[in-house]
């Protein structure tokens, strides 16, 4: 908004002086997001929209702050700052290994000293999250994992997947419950709370579960 002021000089000379409020977006920082446009990681900055008293349409003196928004660098797109709580797919890939190897601690543990299949299982299912795991790392985790962080393991990463990807979970989990035989009840059970963790039903979990023992028995 502008506004002319006519400001008398002196002699009969008058000058018009032309002030006003202006918004002005600074940028306040930067960093890697999960663009929803795109769907992929992409560059952002994060804007301040700051009013401004102007004076000849030059911005002098800062005012009140009038929100932030988030601009991608690849497609422009603006979004609320809200947009950075979204995983990037690096740290989606973080919380999907974390939940993981939470799970075959749990069901490794239901049966101390593990089997030589669970454990070779168990290592070929995280290799599909880390390709550098191997035995050492699976010790490694039997040692520092809590398995009663099952629950909060699959609440962090559970929204965030499609019931594709939770059904995976659950699959990977099951082959390894699978490995020295049927699935026994203890299996079975951290099987279950690990999909309810997700944030799949009862019914849903034990239907990836059947489908995993019915993928074993055809190649069997």
């Amino acid at each position: 908004m502008l506004s002319p002021c006519w400001c008398p000089l002196g002699d009969n000379v008058s000058r018009v002086i032309i002030f006003g409020f202006r918004v002005v977006m600074r940028k306040k920082g930067s960093g890697t997001f999960h663009c929803p446009n795109e769907r992929v990681d992409r560059t952002y900055l994060l804007k301040k929209a700051q009013r401004f008293f102007t004076l000849f349409f030059i911005p002098l003196i800062p005012l009140n702050v009038v929100g932030e928004i988030v601009e991608c660098e690849g497609c422009h797109t603006k979004f609320n700052p809200n947009v950075l709580t979204i995983p990037t797919s690096t740290q989606l890939g973080e919380r999907l290994a974390n939940a993981m190897r939470t799970l075959i601690v749990a069901l490794l543990r239901t049966s101390e000293p593990a089997t030589t299949a669970r454990r070779a299982a168990a290592v070929g299912v995280l290799t599909r999250y880390l390709p550098d795991a191997n035995d050492s790392w699976l010790d490694a985790d039997l040692a520092a994992i809590d398995p009663r962080l099952l629950d909060e393991q699959m609440q962090l990463v559970g929204p965030l997947l499609e019931s594709a990807g939770q059904e995976a979970l659950v699959t990977n989990g099951a082959w390894v419950a699978l490995a020295d035989g049927p699935i026994d009840d203890a299996s079975r059970a951290v099987l279950e709370r690990a999909g309810i963790g997700l944030g799949m039903t009862v019914v849903h979990v034990r239907g990836a579960i059947t489908a995993a023992i019915e993928s074993v028995h055809r190649g069997s």
